[in-house]
């Protein structure tokens, strides 16, 4: 059998059109790329079988502990609530299919996004838009933060818009023009800055 056409080490068992050889399971997944490997039953199978759960992410206690990564976190959600405003029948899978597409960008490297709908489209455009405001953020920052809000989604949805529901009180605090009256005054003096 012929060694890996990347590594020269181990066996390649996968035909590769990449490389036009064969190559070892474990340079197949640590190199494929959409560019270089779209059209390989391999790397569609990847896609599909991604684990998003176990993207790394900030913790509870860092998040709670570090106001910048609060702040990239409120504009994230803030964002999705706007979305939320704009469309009609957004739903918490809507929230966690954007959060994919951006994992699957600034984790997984995916050049080239595909979206099923208009939606997913708008909605990685928007939080996109929102990063942006921040120069400082890396794609590392940007996963994690993502990923942080994707755990948080999982956990407080039933299926249906019970994180939304959550989140949009939050963000109507936030927002300088929304509704502030339930909120301690020392929290209203720090919004204001």
């Amino acid at each position: 059998m012929a060694k890996c056409a990347i590594c020269t080490v181990k066996k390649g068992k996968r035909p590769c059109p990449a490389t036009d050889g064969v190559v070892c399971s474990t340079c197949c997944g640590e190199f494929r790329s959409q560019e270089k490997c779209g059209t390989c039953s391999f790397f569609s199978n990847a896609a599909l079988s991604r684990n998003y759960s176990k993207v790394p992410h900030f913790g509870t206690e860092t998040m709670a502990n570090d106001l910048s990564l609060q702040n990239y976190a409120e504009s994230v959600e803030s964002t999705l609530c706007e979305i939320d405003r704009q469309h009609q029948h957004f739903t918490d899978k809507h929230v966690l299919k954007i959060l994919e597409l951006l994992m699957d960008r600034y984790f997984f490297g995916d050049a080239i996004s595909v979206y099923e709908t208009t939606l997913e489209e708008d909605g990685v455009a928007m939080v996109d838009r929102a990063f942006n405001t921040f120069s400082d953020l890396t794609d590392e920052v940007k996963t994690k933060i993502i990923a942080a809000i994707y755990r948080s989604v999982k956990r407080r949805t039933l299926g249906n818009r019970e994180y939304l529901t959550f989140v949009s009180r939050f963000a109507a605090a936030m927002d300088p023009s929304g509704p502030q009256r339930d909120l301690p005054d020392s929290l209203k003096k720090l919004l204001q800055r």
